[in-house]
């Protein structure tokens, strides 16, 4: 596996060698979006926990003081008797459960969990794009290297074609115009090579900010561009998008989420059964009114819901409705996923083509050249010919660099698309 420092863009050593898996996990850990839905999710876990927490009776410690002036009084004898002390005061502890509610708080808790595996969905989908996008850019890098190594090579030989035109020119066996033409290339390819190394440093630009370092850090890239050797079939990437794709887990929480709506709102047609117990000490008991006395009471509370002006009818309208419009994009989101799926892994399939075919070019390429040079130094070809030559060998290097880049890139989108990217990380050059 090839190591690139690309130390002509960059200054001081570098800590760390980044490669595909490591510089996928740190964006995983440190990017601020990220961050973000880790505590949405989080906020979603702690509803949850709420929920759950109706389930236990409910405690309270109260205590009241009142002062009235005047007070009731009746005459008795040659006295008044008061009916209520001028000083009231009641403390005690106050508990409260709900002994039935026909499954409002079951429903409550599912609906707070599916809320969790919605934010659960849409976090795998951020880390599967960010994924991608990582690896996406560690290997434009790697294809800009490779570009820039072949340039070097295509100047390398123009600068030795200009040589042999200039030698000839000198022994009068070829003219003026002959060594104009290769300096004329050689500018050109001065010129792409600039190109290269400026694109080069925007997309280490770019990985430095998935990184979260700082904008002077050495970057030190390993990577490799080598498509992986063995790959899923179309029917297994299928399976396993209908079952991982976050996009369908993310629905089919919400479809979930409806469901439980629903339930919540029929039990709520139903009876609600309170049991509350009371124990304190208040005043104000007859015979002695100043005296504080232990009190104890036992409170059952039977709730029937009559009429409601026909509100909860429409919500339960709605919430039918929203559950068949969940259905209905469940199904369309499951066709488009599938149709890209398809064309993805077509593509894939003429990629792969494209490369062997490529490969084989360049062999004959290679061949052309050296055919080319060896007439060039005898005098039975022209330096047009060795150019053109020196240019298709160069062109056709390129071609298979690009096409290894992108029958490697199309096969981490199809993993993406699978839900399977995250499984295949390790296997990545």
């Amino acid at each position: 596996m090839l190591v690139i420092l690309l130390s002509c863009l960059l200054h001081g050593a570098a800590d760390t060698l980044w490669t595909p898996q490591l510089a996928v996990q740190r964006v995983l850990q440190v990017y601020p979006s990220l961050e973000a839905s880790r505590q949405a999710l989080q906020i979603a876990r702690l509803q949850v926990e709420e929920a759950r927490a109706s389930y236990w009776p409910s405690l309270q410690l109260s205590g009241a003081y009142m002062r009235q002036d005047p007070v009731p009084e009746f005459p008795l004898g040659s006295e008044r008797l008061a009916v209520q002390p001028h000083n009231l005061y009641n403390g005690g502890l106050e508990a409260s459960y709900v002994l039935l509610d026909f499954g409002r708080r079951a429903a409550q808790e599912h609906l707070a969990q599916t809320q969790v595996q919605q934010q659960e969905a849409a976090l795998e989908t951020q880390r599967q794009t960010l994924m991608l996008q990582t690896l996406a850019r560690l290997y434009r890098i790697r294809l800009l290297d490779e570009q820039l190594q072949v340039q070097e090579q295509t100047i390398a030989a123009l600068q030795t074609a200009r040589r042999m035109a200039q030698a000839r020119w000198e022994a009068g066996t070829a003219t003026e115009l002959d060594v104009r033409l290769v300096e004329t290339r050689l500018a050109e390819a001065y010129r792409q090579h600039i190109q290269l190394r400026s694109e080069t440093h925007q997309q280490i630009l770019a990985v430095r900010q998935l990184l979260q370092l700082a904008p002077d850090t050495t970057l030190a890239l390993q990577a490799a561009i080598v498509p992986l050797d063995s790959f899923p079939s179309l029917e297994q990437l299928l399976s396993w998008m209908y079952q991982r794709h976050p996009a369908l887990q993310e629905l089919a929480a919400v479809e979930a989420g409806i469901q439980f709506q629903l339930q919540y709102l029929q039990a709520q047609y139903r009876p609600l059964l309170h049991v509350g117990a009371t124990a304190g000490i208040r005043n104000g008991y007859p015979l002695d009114l100043n005296k504080p006395h232990f009190n104890t009471a036992l409170q059952l509370q039977l709730q029937l819901p009559l009429f409601d002006g026909g509100a909860r009818a429409l919500r339960l309208e709605e919430a039918r409705t929203r559950l068949n419009q969940i259905r209905t994009r469940q199904q369309e989101t499951r066709q488009t996923l599938a149709t890209r799926l398809r064309q993805q892994y077509t593509e894939l399939q003429a990629l792969n083509a494209q490369l062997q075919e490529a490969r084989l070019q360049l062999e004959h390429a290679q061949l052309a050249v050296d055919f080319a040079r060896t007439h060039y130094q005898n005098g039975t070809a022209t330096i047009i010919e060795l150019l053109e030559a020196e240019v298709r060998l160069a062109q056709t290097q390129l071609q298979v660099h690009s096409l290894q880049y992108a029958l490697l890139m199309q096969q981490c989108t199809l993993l993406q698309l699978a839900g399977a990217l995250p499984e295949y990380l390790e296997k990545l050059p």
